[in-house]
């Protein structure tokens, strides 16, 4: 794991994380750290799973994470010269984007109609959330 952006304390808490060695109170319990393995924020179990998108008081602060380092993952492909496109991205991007005075990404919340395989069958095709776009339009199927 190396990374200019990512601090030393980050990346030890990544890797406590997937190898299940974060210091929630589920393993806390286990070596008689905590008295109990429940979350202190809302009282369910613990654990690394529950502490990084689990907890429902943590959600706001886990989704801006998510958004903020998929935003990041699409603004390199946008500025990629090796060809990448992408075709779809929900993360909030162009909202963002517009805050900051930046001009907008032509970044879809859903899969454009053209970039589908001809022989997928309609059904498929129908469950698929897809968008206009200036080349092509494209049906929005019904949920």
């Amino acid at each position: 794991m190396t990374s200019n952006t990512v601090k030393g304390r980050q990346r030890i808490l990544a890797l406590q994380y997937r190898y299940g060695l974060l210091p929630t109170n589920k393993l806390l319990h286990r070596y008689k750290k905590a008295p109990t393995n429940d979350c202190p924020l809302c009282g369910l179990d613990d654990g690394g799973h529950h502490a990084v998108s689990g907890c429902r008081q943590l959600s706001e602060p886990v989704t801006l994470r998510h958004n903020t380092a998929a935003s990041a993952i699409v603004e390199a492909i946008n500025a990629g010269t090796k060809g990448g496109q992408l075709i779809a991205a929900d993360v909030g991007i162009n909202k963002r984007r517009r805050h900051k005075g930046l001009p907008q990404l032509n970044v879809h919340r859903g899969v454009p109609a053209e970039v589908l395989p001809p022989a997928m069958p309609a059904r498929v095709k129908d469950h698929l959330k897809t968008v206009e776009t200036p080349d092509q339009q494209t049906r929005k199927p019904e949920r």
